[in-house]
């Protein structure tokens, strides 16, 4: 079997960059109620540094910031979507259309990446086949308990997209987390090696500069 690095990156969405043979009802003016956890408005952008975490939880920044921001809007069938671009460590050329639909982040092919209140259903589910063989499947569930995490920004109250990856050939199972804090969106992507023991990544907030108003 070839050697897979599946690694995980959430920049306000779950992005999968995968080596191997694939290319891989609220009032909204009522502020006790209405949530945002990806605030979508032109001009918006977030600042992100990733860390290389090794087996004894040393983390070491690698050599440059992560940066994501909303550089326009598009309509796509009829729905506006609005479109995130920057330059990060694992994906050179970031590009992702996404927009909120009734509390869910989605991309233009219906993708959910994000929801604020569905802590029951799977919201992604992926197998990667070869000759017949299932090589790995992952899938993603909301997590209903708000986690505090405090990263170079500041602590934040934020719930958590939890991901799974399961290789069935090797019985090998990692868990990943991307955690979106309300009025802020990301603030920290956790990303693993599946075939590897060789630690894992993160990344953090920085800084950002968000319009609440779509």
């Amino acid at each position: 079997m070839k050697k897979l690095i599946i690694i995980v990156l959430s920049f306000g969405l779950m992005s999968f960059l995968i080596s191997s043979c694939e290319k891989s009802s609220v009032n909204p003016n009522d502020p006790e109620t209405t949530k945002n956890y990806l605030p979508m408005s032109i001009g918006n952008y977030w600042i992100y540094q990733t860390y290389l975490i090794d087996t004894l939880g040393i983390d070491q920044p690698v050599e440059m910031l992560d940066s994501i921001s909303i550089t326009r809007d598009t309509i796509i069938n009829g729905n506006k979507f609005f479109v995130f671009e920057g330059d990060t460590y694992f994906n050179h050329d970031y590009l992702r259309l996404q927009r909120d639909s009734s509390g869910y982040i989605i991309d233009e092919s219906g993708k959910i990446y994000f929801s604020e209140d569905n802590f029951i259903d799977t919201l992604y589910y992926y197998e990667h086949v070869q000759n017949d063989n299932i090589v790995y499947m992952t899938y993603n569930i909301m997590q209903e308990n708000e986690v505090v995490l405090t990263v170079p920004s500041g602590t934040y109250s934020t719930l958590n997209n939890l991901g799974t990856v399961y290789v069935p050939l090797a019985d090998i199972t990692k868990t990943f987390g991307s955690y979106y804090a309300n009025n802020v969106g990301q603030v920290l992507s956790e990303g693993v090696f599946v075939f590897s023991n060789s630690g894992r990544f993160e990344s953090r907030l920085v800084r950002y500069h968000v319009n609440v108003d779509n």
